[in-house]
């Protein structure tokens, strides 16, 4: 009995959380971790990141990308270049801090991928652009 009330109090917890950020999505209160390359402004808007570095690093991933159609060319361009991508830490001592490290074929993907961010739209013109090339 014990395990089952135990249950039931934890669905009950959870069904309250998850209500608690829908009301504040509702409200337009909620702020979600960013992608890197944007930023929310003072008003709460989403902005393009002010650093010029994090600009740069940004564009250069989507150049390299939209070129190569392949993360790991991205990456081995970055070390050839001795370069390191921007990242921001989430935790709370230092949130927010901006930090550089070597470039990941992970991040790479993760960058393009995220539907917040122009990327996406880099990743679905090639895989449309693909797609007609197979279809031919």
């Amino acid at each position: 009995m014990k395990g089952t009330l135990s249950a039931a109090e934890l669905h009950v917890l959870t069904a309250r959380l998850s209500g608690g950020l829908r009301n504040k999505a509702r409200r337009g209160a909620l702020e979600l971790p960013l992608p890197i390359g944007l930023v929310y402004n003072a008003a709460g808007a989403v902005i393009l990141d002010p650093d010029p570095q994090v600009q740069a690093s940004v564009r250069l991933v989507f150049d390299t990308f939209r070129q190569t159609h392949s993360a790991y060319a991205v990456q081995d361009r970055f070390r050839r270049e001795g370069l390191e991508f921007p990242r921001r830490t989430r935790r709370e001592a230092g949130k927010g801090r901006l930090l550089f490290a070597a470039l990941e074929p992970s991040r790479v993907l993760q960058s393009c991928t995220t539907p917040a961010t122009p990327g996406r739209l880099s990743m679905d013109a090639i895989a449309s652009s693909k797609n007609s090339i197979r279809s031919k």
